[in-house]
């Protein structure tokens, strides 16, 4: 097995904990590796919150399943990302 798929397998068993878990309602993915928003959004389904934590790919998370983003640089200009 190579370390991708050992990386899928361990993601899917995550995110099946994560379902267990009612506390848990949503992930912070913030790799900027846009391929990754499918697996967890399949795994996770369609009401667990996805959110991403990369300003520049924000666009491309959303469009591709993702909920929204826990920005950074609105904590360093909160007017002008208002």
């Amino acid at each position: 097995m190579c370390p991708v798929e050992r990386l899928v397998i361990c993601c899917r068993r995550r995110l099946f904990v994560w379902r267990l878990i009612k506390n848990i309602i949503g992930v912070k993915e913030a790799t900027a590796d846009l391929t990754r928003v499918k697996q967890i959004r399949d795994g996770a389904g369609a009401d667990f919150l996805l959110l991403t934590g990369d300003d520049e790919t924000t666009k491309d998370f959303i469009l591709e399943g993702g909920d929204g983003v826990i920005s950074v640089t609105a904590n360093v200009a909160p007017k002008s990302d208002a």
